[in-house]
């Protein structure tokens, strides 16, 4: 299996289980997540982007 198989598998996977909790992931928070496990950004990058699109939803701004 190609990487980019296996991390679309492994997104789905945890996207099953988190809709299973109840919790939904916004498209920019999924695609944060994808474009850090496919190497496109860096740890520091994805934390980053990770802490603004908490702040947003904090401030009832997220989508």
């Amino acid at each position: 299996m190609e990487k980019n198989s296996k991390i679309e598998q492994a997104m789905a996977n945890a996207l099953a289980s988190l809709q299973v909790e109840g919790l939904k992931l916004t498209e920019e928070e999924i695609q944060n997540v994808r474009e850090k496990l496919m190497g496109k950004i860096t740890h520091e990058e994805f934390l980053q982007r990770a802490h603004e699109l908490a702040n947003r939803a904090g401030n009832g701004k997220a989508e």
